[in-house]
């Protein structure tokens, strides 16, 4: 079988040109005849060899190597992730979907969807052509010296144009206090999906390209700061104007002062939102890229809701008149978010259990200022529906409100307690934090149910995210990923420090001894008479197992008078052992006389010599003994116990035996905890 050489098919027996790509097909070459300084792929006349195999793709220089395999090629597109055929199909649904969507609501005519207009149809019908470039590339149309980083700057051009109009509407929008329907964030997001790399572009190396997405997620978060800024002081120089027409009295003064209170708060934090995870993501913070893209993903999914009527909890639209808590921003930034290129740079592509822990716990920081964010509101609209307590409808809007903020509180706290007890990595904190993304369910629920009844404008975004997206990720961070299930599965049932018990539990005393490698000695066994003292290294005998009664002092070899120091010692040792729980604390060495029986001189009469100053080792020596992977697991074992900063050191050390390390994660420390977490 032989195959084509510019794209990799089958071809036909002895056909002429490809059926798939129609490119001729030449005679046959071998490599050997293939004269110096053809280009690769390009076989010259020959009927004496087979045809060669389809070059291999090569995405620096977009031409193929010299060599070629024998095997079956590969082709032009061999190597792309099924991710980047799914991020080219979801931008062009977003594209195409737009167009049948509100673009633009002028104040003094109808809205209009983006398929009426030109200028929306030309940008749109750019970007969707931007997604065929790496495509067109790959089977050569640009030629063997196209590569990447053109790939990469033809997409980012073409789909500039977008984002150009969309600043230009949202300008127009401000101007003229009209606003901006849902096409504009979902076509925004699609044109921002086109326009970034896929994976098979990246190539190693290469991070000066990745840093632009950088660039382009904080230019969306900034955008969307500015536009509140700009309708925040647009909302105040409205208000006194109105104010001074309609001539309010102070308490319905009061009460809709109190109304543009809620909105800039929740323009703030709306905007806020953005900032702060672009912030995150520009520190390399993997857990707020993952924030940051379930961000987009939710407001995608509630502002497809949002497209019936009969829907009016959530709005990605941008309306001028004032400052709200809107998704029209949230889509594009989190297809921004999702760009390999910033994986890459976060060192999120590969994350183990402790990134996902800490995307976790930050998740769980959302929830609680989500939460805040209810309470504040609510105590707003409290304040001053009380000064329009005569008014009936006024009055029957306080229940609901107050429950509301009851349920902020429950939903604030149960967060807050919840992270606390998060930094304890047990597997209690893993079943918690699963208990309070029901809980959120639970409370969102009923804000959702209660927003249906009684209309809580300030907070009809919140409910549905704290009732569905919330959740929804707190349960797929914590139980998704294999690396967290099997981290959580690994973890104890109880903690020393955590935990119920009715009488309290005692302190983890030492670390456990690790299992001894040597087989147990029975002095009953020994004939001393044949045991010659030089063979025997009393280091590894229990002293406690000599019955010295029992052992004929003539029949040793008293030549070594290394055998006084070594027996002292092994006695030393065991007692030592006795009285104190660790067994293998240095001691010092003591005379062998003052030990031994009487009838039994050791020392041949010779008073036993001074031992020698022992000079103790610095904390820095031992933690980097500690650390050292070679260090037996005695002396980790006497470390752990007698030296607590070096405990995060052997946490990190491979060689530590299992026992270690879980008496370890029992001492609630969160540096041996971090530690333990990297091991996986």
């Amino acid at each position: 079988m032989s195959y084509c050489v510019n794209c990799g098919q089958p071809l036909r027996p002895n056909a002429n040109f490809c059926v798939e790509c129609g490119a001729a097909v030449a005679p046959p070459v071998t490599e050997a005849a293939q004269p110096a300084g053809r280009p690769a792929g390009r076989p010259a006349a020959s009927a004496a060899s087979p045809a060669p195999a389809a070059p291999a793709f090569s995405a620096t220089t977009g031409a193929a190597p010299a060599t070629a395999s024998a095997a079956r090629p590969a082709g032009s597109f061999a190597g792309i992730p099924v991710l980047d055929y799914v991020r080219d199909v979801l931008a062009a649904l977003a594209l195409i979907c737009s167009l049948f969507m509100v673009w633009y609501s002028p104040n003094d005519s109808g809205s209009t969807i983006a398929a009426a207009r030109i200028d929306v149809i030309l940008i749109t019908v750019l970007s969707l052509i931007s997604i065929s470039i790496p495509y067109l590339w790959r089977t050569g149309v640009f030629g063997p010296a196209w590569n990447y980083a053109r790939t990469q700057d033809l997409r980012l051009a073409a789909n500039a144009p977008y984002a150009i109009l969309v600043i230009v509407y949202l300008v127009i929008a401000l101007v003229t206090q009209s606003a901006t329907g849902p096409a504009l964030a979902f076509g925004f997001a699609g044109a921002v999906l086109a326009a970034q790399p896929r994976r098979a572009e990246l190539a190693e190396g290469d991070t000066a390209r990745d840093r632009r997405w950088l660039v382009v997620t904080l230019a969306i978060a900034g955008l969307a700061a500015v536009l509140t800024v700009v309708q925040i002081i647009e909302l105040f120089v409205a208000r006194g104007q109105y104010e001074r027409m309609a001539g309010y009295a102070a308490p319905l003064g009061s009460y809709v002062a109190g109304l543009y209170a809620i909105a800039v708060i929740l323009g703030i934090v709306s905007a806020g939102f953005l900032v702060v995870a672009a912030l995150g993501i520009l520190r390399g913070s993997a857990p707020w890229r993952y924030i940051a893209v379930g961000a987009g993903i939710a407001a995608a999914v509630l502002g497809l809701f949002a497209l019936s009527p009969e829907v009016n909890l959530v709005t990605t639209s941008f309306v001028a008149a004032g400052p709200t808590l809107t998704l029209v921003f949230w889509i594009a930034f989190g297809a921004a978010a999702s760009a390999p290129s910033l994986a890459r740079l976060t060192g999120s592509r590969d994350a183990g259990a402790s990134a996902w822990i800490d995307t976790a716990r930050a998740v769980l920081v959302v929830t609680a200022a989500a939460n805040i964010v209810i309470v504040i509101v609510a105590v707003i609209e409290l304040i001053h529906l009380a000064t329009l307590s005569g008014n009936y409808d006024a009055s029957s809007a306080i229940v609901p409100w107050t429950v509301a903020l009851i349920l902020g509180v429950l939903g604030a706290v149960g967060a807050i307690v919840v992270r606390a007890f998060s930094t304890r990595d047990t597997r209690q904190a893993h079943l918690l934090a699963t208990a309070d993304a029901a809980l959120s369910f639970v409370l969102g629920l009923v804000l959702v149910i209660m927003w249906s009844i009684t209309p809580l404008g300030g907070i009809s975004l919140l409910a549905p995210l704290l009732a569905f997206a919330i959740p929804l990720a707190l349960i797929a961070v914590l139980w998704a990923p294999p690396s967290m299930r099997s981290h959580y599965a690994s973890l104890p049932t109880t903690s020393a420090q955590g935990g119920f018990s009715f009488e309290g539990r005692a302190e983890p005393s030492a670390p456990p001894r690790p299992a001894e490698t040597r087989p147990d000695v029975d002095a009953n066994e020994v004939d001393a008479n044949e045991v010659d003292a030089n063979d025997v290294d009393l280091g590894d005998v229990d002293a406690g197992d000599l019955d010295r009664g029992d052992v004929d002092a003539g029949s040793l070899d008293l030549d070594d008078d290394v055998i006084d120091d070594r027996i002292d010692d092994a006695t030393t040792t065991r007692d030592a052992g006795t009285a104190e729980t660790l067994p293998f604390e240095p001691v010092s060495a003591t005379s062998a006389a003052s030990r031994q029986e009487p009838g039994v001189d050791l020392s041949g009469g010779q008073p036993a010599p001074a031992p020698a100053p022992v000079e103790e080792p610095s904390t820095e020596s031992v933690i980097a003994e500690a650390a050292d992977p070679a260090t037996p697991a005695r002396r980790l074992h006497q470390i752990a116990a007698s030296v607590p900063e070096a405990r995060a050191a052997i946490a990190s050390n491979p060689s530590a035996y299992p026992g270690l390390l879980e008496w370890l994660g029992e001492l609630g420390d969160p540096e041996i905890d971090a530690a333990l977490r990297r091991r996986g």
